[in-house]
């Protein structure tokens, strides 16, 4: 496994998010009656109209930046608490969604007498330090030590050059962040590496109190954290001068049952607001909505004297991104391993249905400092052994995402020791195995982050209660915390697993397509490995708020199966996964967010009955499908955008041209109204096209960067990812027309106007 694999590298820094904040609609599941951005969540799409028609009729195109400027009350509803004003663009309106690590390079800061960044050698991003082979800890002594990281540094790699790009796959909640990059770089051309991005990035292991914020020095998703992987491709990576470190590595890397490299890392205490202007930190950040609102109304009143020719120079835009701390590794990327999933055996603050009987659930504990329990964010263990003698060897356990800070300054809660148990047959109460941190105060815990990134390495010889390798394989895991005879289970190992690794999915409209139109491919475990044992899956289907859609479905679902057939499945159908693999198929019903959560079914809940790989069977009466579910209970999910159903306007669209002739005004006009303007208006950073004729203009570029092949690539656009199948027919079929129009002959090619008679 990559995080127990020596060697390994380790870093912490921070980094910075720019979204456009249009694309978030943080209150549309609130009795706030007027969301405060245009987005509609049916449709999963921004809409103009939606937005005219149902949430604020008094805005028109006209007034529609005017009102953006304003302040709204929100009520006691919100999550801001009573009493407080937003603008309606929120903390960030004119963000272009680009994101990274923070170097000394980047990002660079277009208004800098406004805004800041992260500076100084303990705030940037660099390699901390590092376990060599032998499992030896160093801190120096190495060329790589000290060396920057950054997403997007190879203007080669990715067809548009450009940052990457954090995307939500659902822009009404939080569960659904993906980093889309085309390329990593430790370091430069003289020392580190560079390698293309294997697969895009997905936030993991959400933990809401991963701050406790008792100081109230954060906001919105400031108290949150989320972890991120993805791999390098050995046979990718590019190799830049040498190092002891860089030799270890690269040998890991290549040597058998490798892939390549693992890049893991886990962002938290974000802060808002950044630089003298705001004067937060250490305060409530949200005073400064009102200071942000006031450089929304510098800009919209600077622009407009650009535009009437008062001023020569266009005024820049504010951008105000958010920072984030950022703690990670690198290590050796193992065949058998997920890509964007955390490796290893993982612990959860709560039990998943249709597990194994008789597991401790998970309790919250209490800080020493004061407040109230608090449940822990996952974990993970990964185990070293020799199978052939059954011995263990060694253990690792990854706390990258678990123990909460105590405020906004990253002081860690104070919890007590942490310790390592396990469930023995015949056993009601765990076995503690070692004691993982023995932190009484937070300092070693503390230490162990900021050295190892979280990572624990104990060798079996120190266990309290020594187990075989079969043994600590085979049986529940859990994580206590406290006193030796009074700790608590915190954390509890549903021993079987279901995950995918791409978990933003995007469905077009179906057409004619009677069967999937895509697929996904979901991964079983038992405790971390192949199942020995007969397992069941089940798709289930929710909707907003987590509630189970039933047959208000907005996707069919289907089961490949082993013929190579697809047979459609519902929540009453479990599949085969005893293989370890099922391929699951969607196709669109209505545009819409659906989530699917997967429920693994252990043996013993089957009733008795054979799974058959080609013909799903119904849900048992034993197997248990939630209502509705929690983020925890949801750990094991994907999140769909079934993107707007366009195809029939392309159609018509299509008739138009072959039947009306019109001309290229006409036409510009129309593709302008149909496809773009809800961006221009809505999403400034898309700005730069500000009339009909510019869209004519450019469109031969606007092709290139909606083009399907390329959605994966950080410059696809729009980054919103929402641009439909019969959208882009549009376009294309508004390029074949005017490139036919613009044809020498053509009856709908304008004339050239006849040049004015010479004076005198």
């Amino acid at each position: 496994m990559a995080s127990s694999a020596y060697p390994r590298m380790y870093f912490t820094g921070h980094f910075y998010w720019n979204p456009s904040t249009y694309n978030n609609d943080d209150y549309a599941g609130s009795s706030y009656t007027k969301p405060l951005t245009p987005y509609d969540a049916k449709k999963a799409t921004p809409t103009w109209d939606t937005f005219l028609d149902q949430q604020h009729p008094e805005v028109t195109k006209a007034n529609f930046r005017h009102w953006s400027q304003q302040l709204y009350s929100l009520g006691p509803d919100t999550p801001l608490g009573p009493d407080q004003q937003l603008p309606p663009p929120e903390w960030n309106f004119f963000g272009g969604n680009q994101c990274g690590l923070v170097t000394d390079e980047m990002p660079v800061l277009e208004q800098p007498d406004h805004f800041s960044k992260p500076t100084g050698p303990e705030n940037i991003t660099q390699v901390r330090g590092w376990t060599d082979e032998d499992g030896r800890y160093a801190d120096d002594g190495d060329p790589w030590v000290g060396l920057a990281l950054q997403f997007n540094t190879a203007a080669h790699l990715g067809p548009f050059p450009t940052q990457a790009k954090l995307i939500d796959t659902n822009p009404t909640s939080p569960f659904t962040s993906q980093i889309f990059a085309d390329d990593f770089q430790l370091g430069d051309d003289g020392s580190g590496f560079t390698a293309p991005v294997s697969e895009r990035l997905h936030s993991r292991w959400l933990y809401f109190q991963r701050n406790l914020n008792t100081d109230k020095g954060l906001m919105i998703a400031g108290i949150a954290s989320a972890t991120w992987q993805t791999g390098l491709r050995f046979e990718d990576i590019s190799w830049n001068g040498g190092s002891a470190l860089q030799d270890q590595l690269r040998a890991s890397a290549g040597a058998p049952g490798a892939r390549g490299l693992i890049l893991q890392f886990v962002t938290y205490d974000t802060l808002y607001f950044n630089g003298d202007y705001f004067g937060v930190q250490g305060a409530n950040q949200f005073p400064s909505m009102v200071k942000i609102r006031q450089l929304y109304v510098d800009y919209f009143s600077a622009l407009e004297a650009y535009r009437k020719g008062e001023t020569t120079q266009r005024p820049q835009p504010p951008c105000n991104r958010a920072y984030s701390r950022v703690t990670g590794w690198i290590g050796t990327w193992k065949t058998d391993e997920f890509v964007t999933i955390p490796g290893g055996r993982v612990l959860l603050p709560n039990l998943m249905p249709n597990q194994q009987p008789g597991l401790p659930a998970p309790q919250a504990v209490t800080p020493a400092q004061g407040g109230s329990a608090v449940p822990l964010g996952p974990g993970t263990v990964e185990a070293v052994g020799d199978e052939t003698t059954d011995t263990l060897d060694r253990i690792t356990v990854n706390l990258i995402s678990t123990i909460p800070e105590w405020d906004s300054t990253g002081v860690r809660a104070e919890l007590g020791p942490v310790h390592l148990g396990i469930m023995l047959p015949n056993q009601t109460e765990p076995t503690r195995l070692v004691t993982v941190v023995d932190d009484s105060d937070g300092t070693a815990y503390q230490d162990v982050y900021n050295q190892y990134a979280g990572l624990v390495d104990i060798p079996a010889a120190s266990f309290d209660t020594r187990v075989s390798l079969s043994q600590f394989n085979s049986h529940p895991l859990v994580l206590l915390v406290g006193d030796t005879e009074s700790a608590s289970v915190v954390l509890t190992e549903n021993p079987l697993n279901a995950q995918t690794n791409t978990r933003g999915l995007y469905v077009d409209e179906p057409g004619c397509a009677a069967g999937p139109t895509t697929h996904f491919v979901v991964d079983v475990t038992a405790f971390g490995l192949a199942p020995d044992d007969q397992v069941g899956l089940v798709v289930a289907q929710y909707g907003e708020q987590w509630q189970l859609v039933g047959e208000h479905r907005l996707v069919d679902l289907f089961y490949l199966t082993s013929s190579g057939d697809y047979a459609p499945i519902d929540d009453q159908t479990v599949v085969d996964g005893t293989s370890g693999s099922v391929t699951i198929g969607l196709r669109g019903v209505l545009p819409g967010l659906p989530y699917l959560v997967f429920y693994p079914v252990a043996s013993g809940l089957l009733a008795g009955s054979a799974l058959a790989p080609s013909a799903p069977m119904a849900l048992p009466p034993g197997v248990h499908i939630p209502e509705t579910v929690t983020w925890q209970t949801a750990a094991y999910y994907a999140a769909v955008r079934v993107l707007p159903f366009h195809n029939v306007a392309a159609d018509v669209f299509a008739q138009w041209l072959a039947t009306e002739h019109p001309d290229v005004d006409q036409v510009n006009h129309r593709v302008f109204s149909e496809v773009f303007e809800t961006f221009h208006l809505m999403y400034p950073v898309m700005d730069f096209i500000g009339t009909p004729q510019k869209f004519q203009e450019w469109r031969g570029r606007i092709l290139q960067v909606t083009d399907p092949r390329h959605f994966a690539a950080s410059g696809y656009m729009p980054p919103t990812r929402s641009l439909s199948a019969g959208e882009r027919r549009i376009l294309e079929l508004y390029d074949e027309y005017l490139n036919g129009v613009s044809a020498p002959g053509s009856p709908l090619r304008k004339p050239r106007q006849p040049s004015p008679p010479p004076r005198g």
